[in-house]
């Protein structure tokens, strides 16, 4: 991999941002799945090298699959940024159904993982679309990965939606998310959608980890139902204190956030973002991680969603074990036999959706989501 330009290790602000030379190196991005994807001068996925037919970008598929249309952007009205955003659709699709993709932390659309995703997700006749938010891919202030204030990511989230949506009355959306990403879909989906619909999450917060990725069901197993809230106390008792995974922006707090990190990354073999160790900054502000948080914890009192728990047991990020003795430790766990709730997926890890499973899930999930509709006789929540 090419030589990383050494950036000052303390914070940029905006304005720095904007001024730093185009001939910035971009930095590599690394799947917690074990897989890493980089991005210019890697030389397996990297748009230096040659990538796979089926992801060039604005190409017909040899195999008949989805097309990626050219990144776009839009210009934030909460911060003045440009947005980066991707749409992958099928040839000729007339589809009324929509899925917005919500990237985790230091993520993007057009990472490889997320582009094998669009390509299931439009399998399922759906039109996907993929946008990066601030700290997140291509967007600005990507090489900071800052958030100062999260009415700016909700913000732009919204803006976002409401701008792919114009014009497209009775069509239908869900939200696929990752990570920190589905803080933002389920804060939207309570703006979007019925608050008692229901809803299917996988992954759960672990030892103030918060990688809660909702889309899953639980593939017709019969379990026990959680409604969202008792899944946010149950799996989540730590949620306000998120962020002390990604320090704060006072500087005497850096230094326990990156013991952390080195210690995370050693036990759990899992390589980080080079940009954080260059930069030794958090994502994000304490206040930004703390408000989202709490932002989601007020929208989780107000939902009465059923919802289903899919884990992967070879997951190095929320370890199975850790999810389960959470839940069965949690007030809502006790009693229940949480091997019904959790649909565990063999020898899968984080990113699930693009395992063997991720077809399979995704179509799972809809059914149950389209049954609880019928069920109920209310419209259907987001897969958050």
């Amino acid at each position: 991999m090419s030589a990383v330009k050494k950036l000052p290790s303390r914070q940029l602000s905006r304005q720095e941002s904007q001024k730093r030379p185009s001939d910035m190196k971009r930095f590599s991005i690394h799947d917690t799945s074990g897989a890493a994807f980089e991005e210019p001068g890697d030389t397996k996925w990297g748009f230096d090298s040659e990538p796979p037919k089926w992801v060039l970008k604005g190409i017909e598929l040899d195999n008949g699959g989805c097309l990626m249309e050219p990144e776009s952007f839009f210009e934030s009205k909460a911060t003045s940024l440009k947005v980066h955003y991707r749409t992958y659709v099928k040839k000729a699709n007339t589809s009324t159904r929509h899925v917005f993709m919500f990237p985790g932390l230091g993520e993007h659309c057009n990472k490889f993982s997320y582009q094998v995703l669009a390509e299931m997700l439009t399998d399922t006749g759906a039109i996907c679309h993929g946008m990066d938010m601030q700290a997140h891919g291509h967007s600005e202030e990507f090489e900071s990965q800052f958030i100062a204030d999260h009415q700016d990511v909700i913000s732009d989230a919204c803006q976002w939606v409401e701008e792919i949506m114009k014009g497209k009355e009775g069509h239908t959306f869900q939200f696929c998310s990752n990570a920190a990403g589905s803080a933002v879909a389920i804060i939207l989906s309570s703006m979007f959608q019925n608050p008692d619909s229901p809803m299917a999450i996988y992954k759960a917060q672990y030892r103030g980890h918060y990688a809660m990725a909702p889309m899953i069901s639980n593939a017709g197993v019969d379990s026990t139902e959680y409604c969202l809230m008792q899944f946010f106390s149950c799996f989540c008792p730590c949620f306000c204190q998120m962020s002390t995974l990604f320090g704060a922006e006072n500087k005497k707090n850096t230094k326990p956030w990156q013991v952390y990190q080195t210690r995370r990354a050693k036990r759990l073999e899992v390589t980080l973002d080079p940009l954080q160790w260059e930069l030794k900054t958090p994502l994000c502000t304490e206040k930004a991680f703390v408000d989202l948080a709490n932002h989601c914890r007020r929208v989780c009192k107000s939902v009465s969603s059923p919802i289903k728990l899919v884990h992967g047991d070879s997951d190095g990020v929320i370890p199975f074990k850790g999810s389960m003795r959470m839940a069965r430790d949690g007030e809502y766990g006790k009693g229940k036999n949480l091997e019904e709730v959790f649909w565990k997926l063999s020898g899968e890890r984080h990113v699930i959706m693009v395992g063997n499973y991720g077809k399979e899930i995704f179509e799972d999930c809809t059914k149950w989501l389209k049954e609880k509709d019928e069920e109920g006789g209310k419209s259907v929540n987001p897969m958050v």
